[in-house]
């Protein structure tokens, strides 16, 4: 995600040793966003950010600017609750059924990034009653 300044410009904070400080901007300065990079903070995300640990969930909360899988502010996509919520459905849905489950794949997580991250070898799962 990029932006371009479209006259000279300060940015609040990402400035200085502990990006607190502001930054100048001159006009037509282009700027980057790197959804990886923001996602793979191991301030918020621990040291192990490589690594699929979906339980590090139950000890971080990252603020709304430190995850952004639905984007951010104005922005944002109008549809991240109903996506939440039906996921949610579709989870509880499944662990309410079935009791255990079990991955199919003998292949390791092999991470395969796009717009967003998923696994190289897709899904391989079984679930049994």
């Amino acid at each position: 995600m990029g932006r371009t300044a479209e006259c000279d410009t300060t940015l609040p904070v990402g400035g200085g040793p502990n990006q607190d400080e502001s930054v100048f901007a001159p006009k037509d300065t282009i700027t980057t966003m790197s959804w990886y990079a923001l996602h793979h903070n191991p301030a918020v995300f621990g040291d192990d950010t490589d690594s699929f640990r979906p339980e590090r969930w139950e000890t971080i909360n990252p603020s709304p600017w430190e995850f952004m899988g639905f984007g951010g502010g104005n922005r944002a996509c109008m549809g991240q609750q109903k996506v939440m919520a039906e996921a949610s459905f579709v989870l509880i849905k499944l662990a309410q059924r079935y009791g255990r489950m079990e991955s199919r794949d003998t292949r390791a997580w092999e991470g395969e990034l796009k717009l967003t991250g998923k696994n190289k070898n897709g899904c391989k799962v079984a679930f049994f009653e």
